[in-house]
């Protein structure tokens, strides 16, 4: 591409490289254009300030990348523009991203950690209810049509992977935060556990899992334009961003007494 354009442009974010294998980094940009003598100052780099996703907030993803602990930065604050609603199971959130799908055709779709195997369909092309929390079940996208996830009806009753997340957005997001990246409070910071998942190619002989899976469900709890819905697997991470939130969108505890 440098050799044979006059001008180049590459729009890169470097916390959405999800597997080791990926590249595409402003140094590895900056390494080919010299090797064709263009110099490092004479390569302009610009910072995307807005964007349509998460209500239009770079706030957002400030406060996301900040718990996620991807940055250390200081200077971070909810933006209560976008809804973020935890839920103590599966099936509620579901339930709530069929509503909101109901109400616009589209709109909302399931994700989830690679946390469960992916299985072929059965010989009656039926889809295997791989992703099971206690009473919930549902199948992974389909293999070999996982575009339809996104944009056919059926992707309403398959949960989705990053892989085919990471191209999209919508109005609502409903995602399964797995136990394959969890939060130790002892030590303050994030940890993979590799027995947990389920995607053998990033896992594999990989030093940096741990910045890969954070990078995961960045993608994952990026891909709405309104609101994020979340059940966490892990009770600690679910705690620690619980202690990142001003308040939560969640409905009131009925009084048994009354």
């Amino acid at each position: 591409m440098l050799r044979i354009a006059k001008l180049s442009i590459f729009f890169i974010d470097e916390n959405q490289i999800v597997r080791p294998d990926e590249i595409g980094s402003i140094a590895l940009i900056k390494e080919a254009a010299g090797r064709f003598g263009i110099k490092e100052e004479n390569i302009p780099e610009f910072e995307l300030k807005t964007q349509f996703r998460c209500s239009g907030s770079d706030a957002y993803l400030q406060w996301l990348d900040k718990v996620l602990g991807i940055t250390d930065s200081e200077e971070f604050a909810f933006d209560a523009r976008m809804q973020f609603r935890i839920f103590s199971n599966p099936t509620d959130m579901m339930a709530e991203i069929r509503k909101r799908n109901a109400e616009k055709k589209n709109s909302a779709r399931i994700v989830a950690g690679f946390c469960w195997p992916w299985s072929k369909p059965k010989p009656d092309r039926t889809l295997v209810n791989d992703v099971q929390i206690g009473n919930f079940a549902m199948p992974w996208e389909k293999k070999d049509t996982f575009w339809k996830w996104a944009t056919d009806d059926s992707g309403m009753d398959q949960v989705g992977t990053v892989y085919t997340a990471q191209g999209f957005e919508y109005d609502y997001i409903g995602v399964i935060f797995g136990n394959d990246l969890v939060f130790d409070p002892d030590k303050e910071l994030w940890k993979s556990v590799p027995q947990n998942s389920n995607d053998t190619q990033v896992k594999r002989n990989n030093p940096g899992l741990t910045r890969h899976l954070q990078n995961v469900y960045r993608v994952l709890m990026s891909r709405a334009h309104r609101g994020v819905y979340v059940y966490f697997m892990d009770e600690e991470t679910e705690r620690h961003f619980k202690e990142f939130l001003p308040e939560l969108d969640v409905p009131p505890t009925p009084n048994l007494s009354q």
